[in-house]
């Protein structure tokens, strides 16, 4: 859990795009689909664990403000949109996998 700006936060801040409160699910999309927000010198922190999890055959739910999407195994996503009351200050990110003897290759997955 993360308890900062929210995704939509840190990519307006890092890169300057702006995101309104509904579009907080494209943010989340945009994330995972690049570099991290913050720095040059940062890497795919997101993005690699979301195909690492996803490689071992499991999904990552994601919420950050106002939107939430959950990754699948199979590349799709999953959006959801949660009304400004239900908004989440940060974001909580939870890796599940199932139980799995499945051998990866960490370096198959790492990006940078």
């Amino acid at each position: 859990m993360d308890d900062g700006v929210t995704i939509p936060g840190s990519l307006e801040g890092g890169v300057g795009r702006h995101y309104p409160p509904e579009d907080a699910v494209q943010a989340i999309v945009d994330a995972l689909g690049g570099p991290s927000a913050r720095t040059a010198e940062r890497g795919f922190g997101v993005r690699t664990s979301v195909r690492l999890t996803n490689a071992l055959g499991g999904e990552v739910p994601i919420v950050s403000g106002r939107g939430a999407v959950v990754a699948q195994p199979e590349g799709g996503i999953l959006p959801f949109r949660l009304s400004e009351d239900r908004a989440l200050p940060g974001t909580p990110v939870s890796l599940r996998t199932p139980e799995s003897d499945k051998t990866i290759c960490l370096y198959d997955h790492l990006e940078g």
